[in-house]
């Protein structure tokens, strides 16, 4: 893979997706188990756009994408029955906002590659049907008992499909670092801090690393979720 702008050896895939997972756990910890704690909210905002970065590459090199999508579509619900059990039912974590954006890259390519289609009007389709789905519904049922939502909502649905779309690596980091401010846009706050984001990945070297590890942080998303909600019952 084609290095970005600053060389170095030693920040490749694996070491990011840790360094996400931790502040991701930080962030969780912060939220349910130290009263919404704004700093560990702090460091989780830099959590979700790495994975998103990783969702979109994983699109790109996987060699099995039924393969791919079914893992993180499992792993999702089993998360979501964690929240089902001990939080919001309906309020879809991150591995179901992937789920999605995995399907919206899959309908991306095909409609990209279709013959005889327009391109442009049906792509302009998906956004407005994104869109519907994460923030008009979402709305619509609020006060509602089905009230549900989307993780990050339309930004967090189309961030890995922007990614996907930028073959050249320098330009994507100029779309990642769009999205960035995107995110912070919308959600304001401590959001911002995911900007730091924008000067990690300029050190990533493009390499998965020695030990992709990749069965650990499918396992990990569930398993800590539970953790932290049987710890906050002890409490």
């Amino acid at each position: 893979m084609e290095r970005l702008y600053l060389k170095n050896d030693l920040i490749n895939g694996t070491v990011l997706k840790i360094f996400a997972l931790i502040c991701m756990t930080v962030d969780h910890i912060g939220l349910f188990l130290l009263n919404n704690n704004s700093y560990c909210r702090a460091i989780g905002r830099l959590a979700f756009p790495l994975f998103a970065y990783f969702i979109a590459e994983g699109c790109f090199y996987t060699k099995n994408r039924k393969k791919y999508l079914l893992k993180i579509a499992i792993f999702g619900i089993i998360t979501q029955i964690i929240f089902i059990v001990f939080y919001r039912p309906l309020y879809f974590n991150v591995l179901i906002t992937f789920t999605f954006s995995i399907l919206i890259i899959y309908y991306y390519d095909s409609i990209k590659n279709e013959n005889g289609v327009n391109f442009n009007v049906l792509f302009i389709f998906l956004l407005v049907f994104i869109f519907f789905l994460s923030e008009i519904l979402p709305r619509v049922f609020y006060r509602t008992k089905y009230q549900f939502a989307f993780d990050y909502g339309f930004i967090g649905l189309c961030f890995p499909l922007f990614l996907y779309a930028v073959s050249d690596k320098k330009v994507k980091t100029v779309v990642f670092f769009l999205g960035l401010i995107l995110l912070s846009v919308k959600h304001m706050g401590l959001q911002w801090f995911c900007l730091i984001d924008g000067v990690i990945i300029l050190f990533y070297n493009g390499k998965r690393g020695k030990y992709s590890l990749k069965y650990l942080f499918y396992f990990y998303f569930p398993l800590h979720f539970l953790g932290i909600f049987l710890i906050k019952m002890i409490l």
